[in-house]
């Protein structure tokens, strides 16, 4: 039993494990963050394009 305890001690695998699952994390959510802020920007931008084309038109059928 001593010698599982101080092998159970000495492994360093569940550590390395838990390192990389915290640095997943941390990239999951700056993604995460970066996709939602870049989304609403991209939005507000597709929007203005439209709008812009959608007078252009009006003012193409009107002439």
């Amino acid at each position: 039993m001593k010698q599982f305890a101080r092998g159970f001690m000495q492994d360093r695998k569940g550590v390395t494990a838990l390192e990389y699952a915290l640095v997943a994390a941390v990239l999951v959510t700056v993604i995460g963050y970066a996709f939602a802020h870049l989304g609403t920007s991209l939005n507000t931008a597709f929007n203005d394009i439209g709008s812009g084309l959608t007078n252009q038109a009006s003012k193409a059928a009107s002439s």
